[in-house]
């Protein structure tokens, strides 16, 4: 149990793999297997990390490291929005393409 009572901490590793788990499979939260930890935590974890752009900040890393290893060829790359509402009105994409220098080849 935490200090104030309820279920014992679970880690943020352990509620990524849970989140990252849903997000690649497209299940329901409440589908999350027993290995990671309950569907309500990780999508509190999920929601508080979105909201504070920690899995923003995370996301955009991640897609600088890949491109500055050639780890994606946009001219193969979709994008799947089927389980994403478009909100009415946008006109724009706010993604960020970071500038990277040609991987060496070391």
């Amino acid at each position: 149990m935490g200090p104030r009572g309820g279920r014992p901490w679970r880690s943020s590793r352990e509620c990524l793999e849970g989140v990252l788990w849903v997000l690649i499979t497209g299940a329901r939260w409440k589908d999350l297997p027993e290995r990671y930890p309950s569907p309500v935590t990780c999508w509190r974890r999920h929601r508080d990390w979105t909201r504070n752009g920690v899995f923003r900040a995370a996301w955009d890393r991640l897609l600088s490291k890949l491109l500055q290893r050639r780890g994606i060829d946009w001219e193969e790359a979709i994008g799947d929005g089927s389980f994403s509402r478009a909100k009415k009105g946008v006109t724009t994409w706010d993604v960020v393409i970071v500038a990277t220098e040609p991987a060496s080849s070391s």
